[in-house]
């Protein structure tokens, strides 16, 4: 958009914007300093919580949030039936599963030598107690080794100081070396030995453990995997009775998170500052008009000035918003794709502002402009 009268092309218009932002000396400082801790506010702000739900996922996760269990149901005496094991550990190979695994309960046991109340002893599989405790076992199951190894829970552990390679035995017939300390997901577990044993053929349950997008498909479809029409599949969160432990949405607290309106917020705010810097200078617009300039032409050299003052405050918003996000420990990708996606649109927003309060100063009188000065 070129004038013909005077020959001020939109690139000279530009260059015009650059020298007045380079003239403007400490009031630039100022605007650039001020708009940019804006946008930094912004992106810092919901950076953060953003991550504090993916803090909250990976707790719920961790907590056995998308672990399901598969039983048989009890037979007409009440007794419990088993599962093929078999079964469950092709499911390890199944699309969205992490980990699926046999676990069985022996029943309570407790420490010889030492006064103890009853223990509870379940014998299990890797994949079973990846499922149940939410790690991966340090020891290996036993092949021909003297020693068995097992696992303890941590308040097992912390109430006769178990250590790693510490033998234990127990009234049972369980006996081996403590090759894992851990915190299992089960309340039933929380004073517990895992008994590690090689895959079997029956199983009182598989434990599996998915995805969070596969939970809900395998919590409806989980049972039709096993040879039997009495197996069943519940949701481990319901396992314990009592639990208060409810389904955690992380896509619904991600969409109601209250800093998601807080980019537009402060790009009004940035908005009204560029104006009124605008405004403060208006006897400048009234000198480019009463040099017959088109009134097109002196937007073009406010909306320069303005646009790159927000661009230079921008660059630095996200240079500082990163940096403190990595000093808070938060700098994982998509924290940081949602702080840029903050503070960009706090821009978007500040620039839609800032062109409308352009529009609206360069309107009225040369005459009330030029007495301003």
């Amino acid at each position: 958009m070129s004038n013909k009268d005077t020959g001020w092309s939109p690139r000279v218009c530009w260059l015009e914007g650059l020298r007045n932002l380079r003239s403007g000396g400490l009031r630039t400082i100022l605007l650039v300093t001020g708009l940019s801790l804006l946008f930094a506010a912004a992106a810092t702000l919901d950076g953060k919580a953003v991550s504090d739900v993916a803090e909250r996922a990976r707790e719920y996760q961790q907590r056995g949030g998308y672990v399901l269990i598969v039983r048989a149901r009890l037979t007409a005496d009440d007794t419990a039936a088993s599962l093929n094991a078999a079964d469950c550990h092709a499911l390890n190979s199944s699309p969205g599963v992490i980990a699926s695994g046999v676990v069985s309960g022996l029943g309570r046991t407790s420490l010889t030598g030492a006064p103890s109340a009853p223990l509870s002893i379940f014998e299990t599989t890797p994949e079973g107690f990846r499922a149940l405790t939410g790690v991966a076992a340090v020891g290996a199951p036993p092949t021909n080794t003297a020693e068995q190894l097992l696992a303890v829970s941590r308040l097992v552990a912390d109430e006769y100081g178990l250590e790693f390679g510490r033998r234990i035995t127990t009234t049972g017939s369980v006996s081996g070396v403590v090759s894992d300390v851990v915190e299992p997901r089960s309340t039933s577990a929380t004073r517990s030995i895992l008994n590690f044993t090689k895959p079997t053929n029956e199983g009182e349950a598989c434990w599996i453990e998915t995805d969070p997008a596969s939970y809900d498909a395998w919590l409806a479809t989980a049972s039709a995997a096993f040879d039997t029409t009495d197996a069943v599949a519940y949701s481990q969160r319901f396992a314990d009775a009592g639990s208060s432990f409810t389904r955690y949405n992380p896509s619904r607290d991600l969409r109601d998170r209250q800093t998601r309106t807080l980019p537009v917020v402060v790009g009004v705010i940035g908005a009204l500052i560029t104006s009124f810097g605008l405004w403060m200078r208006r006897s400048v617009v009234g000198m480019y008009r009463a040099m017959s300039l088109p009134l097109q032409t002196v937007i073009w050299i406010q909306a320069a000035e303005v646009f790159m003052s927000i661009w230079l405050a921008f660059l630095l918003a996200v240079s500082w918003s990163a940096l403190i996000l990595a000093i808070a420990g938060e700098p994982t990708w998509p924290v940081l794709a949602f702080a840029f996606r903050s503070s960009s649109g706090a821009v978007a927003v500040c620039g839609l502002g800032s062109l409308i309060g352009i529009f609206l100063l360069t309107r009225g009188s040369v005459m009330d402009q030029l007495k301003d000065r």
